[in-house]
C-alpha cells in the first residue's frame, strides 16, 4: 500500500487532510490519485470510472501504538449503475499515513455513521438483504473491525430487526487478550436463537491461517428464544505467544451470508 498523505503535527486532521491522497482502490485493484476527493478516467468504450472519498470519515488508535489512525469511507464505480463502498484504514505512522487495509461494504448501502472506539472501526449501515431492490438496502447492521496483521476483520455484527430486536452473539468468556493453553471454553448466549440452534466456529491466528472450523449448537427453549452456548476448542496447533482469535457465526441458510458474529482474541501461554 502506498504513503498516503502526511499528517500535520499540531492541527485537527479533517476532510482536507485525505482529499488529495493516493490510495489503492479496494474493487478495482488499482491506484488513483484523487484531486479533491474525486478520480475519474474515462475507458475505451466511453464508460467513465469513479472514486469518491465520502466526507463522512473517523479517528482513533488502531494499533495500540497511541497515536491517533483513520477510517475512511471509498466509493467506486465502474461505468454501471453500481456504486461499491468500501471502509479503508490509514496508520499514522511518525505523521504520515498509510494505507493498510480495506473491506468491501457493500453496493449503494447506506452509511449511518462511522466511528474509531476500543481500537475497532464501529460502521452502522444498511445493507442489502436477500430480497431488497439495490435501491433500498433494508438490513440494519452494526459491523466492528479490527486491524490484524494488514486485514480488516469482522470482529463483531450485530443485526438489527424491524421490531427493535438484535441478532446478536455475545461471548462472555473467556475475556479478550486472556492468556490460554492446551484449550479453551466459549461461554456466552444470544437474544434470539440461530436457525436450527446451530453456529459457525472460526478459530485463526493473525495471519489468517485457519486451524479449527466446526459448527456448534446452543441451547434455547424454543425457536426464536433465547440461547446460551458453551464450547470448548482445542489450541494444540497453536505455539506460545501466538494470538488466535476465536470465533462464532449465525450463518444465514437463505444465502450463507453472516448475520451475526462475535471474536475473542487469547493468548497461547
Amino acid at each position: 500500500m502506498p504513503t498516503v498523505t502526511e499528517a500535520t503535527q499540531g492541527l485537527a486532521v479533517s476532510f482536507d487532510t485525505f482529499k488529495d491522497l493516493m490510495l489503492t482502490a479496494q474493487e478495482m485493484r488499482k491506484q488513483v490519485q484523487l484531486v479533491d476527493g474525486k478520480w475519474t478516467e474515462t475507458q475505451a468504450d466511453g464508460s467513465i470510472q469513479m472514486v469518491n472519498l465520502d466526507t463522512r470519515f473517523a479517528t482513533g488508535d488502531l494499533n495500540e501504538d497511541g497515536v491517533d489512525d483513520a477510517a475512511l469511507l471509498v466509493a467506486e464505480s465502474m461505468g454501471g449503475t453500481g456504486v461499491f463502498y468500501s471502509l479503508t484504514v490509514l496508520i499514522n505512522n511518525n505523521g504520515v499515513f498509510e494505507q493498510k487495509a480495506s473491506a468491501f461494504i457493500d453496493d449503494r448501502p447506506i452509511i449511518h455513521s462511522i466511528e474509531i472506539n476500543n481500537g475497532e472501526v464501529v460502521l452502522n449501515v444498511n445493507v442489502h438483504g436477500l430480497n431488497d431492490p439495490m435501491i433500498d438496502p433494508t438490513m440494519k447492521l452494526t459491523k466492528n473491525y479490527r486491524l490484524i496483521e494488514n486485514r480488516l476483520v469482522t470482529f463483531r455484527q450485530t443485526q438489527w430487526l424491524q421490531d427493535g430486536q438484535s441478532r446478536e452473539i455475545n461471548i462472555t468468556s473467556p475475556e479478550n487478550g486472556s492468556g490460554v493453553s492446551g484449550e479453551v471454553t466459549l461461554v456466552g448466549g444470544m437474544p434470539i436463537a440461530p436457525f436450527e440452534n446451530t453456529l459457525l466456529v472460526q478459530v485463526f491466528d493473525e495471519k489468517n491461517t485457519f486451524s479449527f472450523v466446526q459448527s456448534t449448537m446452543v441451547d434455547a427453549a424454543d425457536v426464536g428464544l433465547p440461547a446460551t452456548f458453551s464450547v470448548t476448542i482445542p489450541l494444540d496447533k497453536f505455539k506460545a505467544g501466538d494470538r488466535v482469535i476465536l470465533q462464532l457465526v449465525e450463518v444465514s441458510m437463505a444465502d450463507g451470508s453472516n448475520m451475526a458474529i462475535d471474536s475473542v482474541i487469547v493468548i497461547i501461554k
